[in-house]
């Protein structure tokens, strides 16, 4: 190969390395700007679906120390009392059906909250959806079993079940502490 050659290849590779290198600076330069805000949505977020599923729950504090089920991703207990706040999930048709289930001391369930999923548009709304027909029916409840499938949507259904009966079973954990 002769040297005009070897210099023609070269220099298109250095350019590109460069311009790679200069684009994962500028994005590396504007995560470090976003990351905090967007930390803070989150963190708004996740207390916004708190006090959705546990309306009268405050000063939420996560429970540790349990060895919890597999399906249990998070516990939290409502400082003044109100109950326990369970993020956990289910398998549905899509994949996995993450849900925040906040059940009061008596056992009941007071909200739930899908927080995410990936069930098929349309086809499951009515159990997936914010203020879905199966979502109303869950509050007071005390036995996952009274629990009503959705017809068409059985399988979500079911990871919704399948997620609030995780949540119980975790009860029995904390309440056995």
């Amino acid at each position: 190969m002769t040297a005009t050659k070897k210099s023609s290849l070269v220099a298109p590779v250095v350019v590109l390395t460069i311009i790679a290198f200069a684009i994962a600076a500028i994005l590396a330069f504007v995560n470090d700007l976003t990351a905090p805000v967007i930390k803070a949505q989150e963190e708004a977020a996740a207390q916004a679906a708190l006090l959705e599923v546990m309306p009268d729950g405050t000063d939420f504090t996560d429970v540790t120390g349990l060895e919890l089920p597999e399906n249990v991703v998070k516990i939290q207990k409502a400082g003044n009392g109100a109950g326990y706040v369970f993020t956990t999930y289910g398998k549905g048709f899509g994949g996995n059906i993450q849900v925040m289930v906040g059940i009061d001391p008596e056992g009941a369930i007071t909200g739930t909250k899908v927080l995410t999923h990936g069930e098929s548009a349309g086809i499951s709304d009515p159990v997936v959806g914010d203020g879905s027909e199966f979502q109303q029916q869950l509050p007071g409840v005390t036995d996952p079993g009274q629990i009503e499938a959705v017809s068409g949507a059985t399988k979500s259904s079911n990871g919704m079940i399948a997620a609030i009966e995780a949540a119980f079973d975790a009860l029995a954990l904390v309440n056995a502490e």
